[in-house]
């Protein structure tokens, strides 16, 4: 009888726990489908923009692995680098994206990346959650994290799904280990978080320092690490050599110098404030020596602010010390390697999680704290100032990327770099065929032509006039943009002088991406030389652009040959006029 009522009440409470489990399914499947449409709608604008003139073109325009998709395509993206890069999971995403749409589709593309940000978002709500139990605060703060400013960079830009692959995966690989640190016995946890780390490596080696976060939350919830931690760590710390010994063995040395300490401190700051969500956001910043000494001052101020949080906080102080170590130990690779640029945008998303885990810690801290009830509805009104702020921000960048001339636009007017000025210049110079669209006869297009040119050509030069020669890094594009832009305005010397000068500063593991402004640039060079009757030149000029354009196996420039032999021609009926 007592058997018969236990075992009553033991399929009641099954009863009960099944209600209960179908119910919480329910909500965290509700609470994700709202984050998935928000992402949508709030990134909505990117589905139109098409492709951008720097990275596309060799992850996704002229990748052979994605116009002929077969087996020996899928053996290309697994075991051989991509742009001196090696991420095979970021190229496959492009595959699949491709098979869905029965084709190459930039709408398809930008539809997947906004997607694959919303899946950021949602396995963040799911890490929140875990620590908090609170579905309205995980909610709250994944929406929070979707209108991070930083983050508009890496879904608008299609060759950065890198990073959200990277990211997705490596939150996936961590809620994963939390789920297997709390239940030992569930070792499928374990294998889950293995597998998830694999894919978010193969995506970007940026996510790298993961296992160090393991092993910090390891050691934070026992007060010591066992031999046991120690040894489960072992796959992952294999794994993570491998992939980064690829990765190093087929991306360039740039030869730049890198930071030095005090260097390493400041420009840490600058991404400080830029990551608080309240900078100015580009893709190329200038280098430490013209950056706003108050964005640095800022970064630093916020910086102790963040230490002082750890150490007055009681509650939760190893969430806060965890959050805070995610957010450096993110931000050092990238600041640690010798970039010809300072850190853009897209190297702040893995420490901007950290960010919204801290903010998120705080908020909540102030929400429960008893002593001041005011402190409640504080708490919420920070949120809501600063969801407001970021969303402002980011809506505001997302509005500069309507095409790639506006972007250069903006980015320029932001950060006079080099780099900025330069792209903007070459996409006034390319706005001149616009122009010419309207234009009826092939004369009357002739015409036009020249008058448009040198109009743009102007312009051009007065954005470049700008810089200051101390700035200008030479390997960038800024002598190539000057270079064209005279020729533009016909100025033939001034021509054959900058673009000599960026030829020159060309480095060998650059050719591949650079190859078709080094083309165009002897192309050029060889017309200033036909120009100034200097016919060994030319000749010299053009018969390189004949070898690059087999190198590639495209014919930019199909009347090379002709021209040749038309120089060739008038060489031997002038002497040439050499001007070496």
């Amino acid at each position: 009888m007592q058997s018969a009522k236990i075992k009553a009440e033991q399929v009641q409470m099954d009863h009960k726990s099944t209600i209960i489990y179908k119910k919480d399914i329910k909500k965290t499947a509700f609470f994700s489908l709202l984050i998935i449409l928000f992402n949508y709608l709030f990134y909505f604008n990117v589905l139109r923009l098409g492709y951008f003139d720097i990275d596309d073109p060799f992850y996704l325009i002229k990748n052979p692995a994605l116009t002929n998709t077969n087996l020996n395509s899928l053996k290309t993206i697994l075991f051989e680098p991509c742009f001196f890069n090696y991420s095979p999971v970021h190229i496959l995403s492009y595959v699949m994206d491709n098979q869905l749409a029965g084709g190459m589709n930039p709408y398809t593309l930008h539809l997947s990346s906004v997607l694959w940000g919303s899946l950021v978002s949602v396995i963040m709500f799911f890490v929140i959650d875990y620590h908090l139990k609170n579905r309205v605060f995980s909610f709250l703060a994944a929406l929070l994290f979707s209108v991070h400013p930083t983050h508009v960079e890496v879904i608008a830009w299609l060759s950065s799904r890198k990073d959200l692959l990277a990211t997705f995966f490596g939150l996936l690989a961590l809620y994963f280990w939390l789920r297997y640190s709390d239940s030992k016995k569930a070792r499928s946890y374990y294998w889950f978080s293995l597998i998830s780390y694999i894919i978010a490596i193969l995506s970007k080696t940026s996510i790298a320092l993961l296992p160090l976060f393991l092993l910090l939350h390891d050691y934070l919830k026992n007060k010591k690490l066992s031999a046991v931690d120690l040894v489960n760590k072992t796959p992952f710390a294999v794994i993570t050599m491998m992939i980064i010994a690829i990765v190093k063995s087929v991306q360039p040395d740039l030869g730049n110098p890198l930071l030095s300490f005090g260097s390493l401190i400041a420009e840490s700051f600058h991404s400080i404030w830029i990551l608080s969500g309240f900078g100015k956001h580009a893709i190329f910043r200038p280098r430490l020596e013209s950056i706003s000494q108050t964005e640095v001052f800022l970064g630093g101020l916020i910086s102790i602010f963040f230490i002082l949080a750890f150490v007055l906080v009681k509650k939760n102080k190893k969430l806060i010390l965890f959050s805070i170590l995610w957010i450096g130990g993110m931000l050092l690779p990238p600041l640690s390697m010798n970039f010809l640029y300072p850190v853009a945008d897209r190297y702040l998303f893995l420490s901007s999680v950290g960010l919204v885990w801290l903010i998120t810690l705080g908020l909540i801290k102030l929400y429960h704290y008893r002593d001041f009830p005011l402190l409640k509805p504080l708490s919420l009104l920070i949120y809501l100032i600063l969801f407001a702020a970021w969303s402002y921000q980011s809506r505001s960048y997302l509005s500069e990327w309507s095409d790639p001339k506006s972007i250069w636009h903006f980015m320029a007017e932001k950060y006079l770099c080099d780099q900025n000025v330069s792209n903007y210049a070459l996409h006034i110079l390319n706005s001149c065929n616009e122009e010419l669209e309207s234009k009826g006869s092939l004369l009357d297009r002739k015409k036009a032509l020249f008058a448009a040119r040198e109009k743009c050509g102007a312009k051009a030069l007065e954005q470049l006039a700008r810089i200051s020669e101390d700035s200008i890094n030479p390997k960038s594009d800024y002598f190539y943009a000057k270079g064209k832009s005279h020729f533009y305005c016909g100025h033939m010397n001034s021509t054959i002088k900058n673009l000599k000068t960026y030829l020159g500063n060309i480095e060998e593991w650059s050719i591949g991406f650079k190859i078709e402004k080094i083309t165009a640039s002897y192309y050029i060079l060889g017309f200033c030389y036909r120009e100034l009757e200097d016919y060994k030149n030319a000749i010299f000029c053009w018969r390189q652009v004949d070898n690059l354009q087999r190198q590639q196996g495209e014919e930019t420039y199909p009347g090379i040959i002709k021209g040749i032999t038309e120089l060739e021609k008038q060489r031997n009926r002038k002497p040439s006029k050499s001007m070496n």
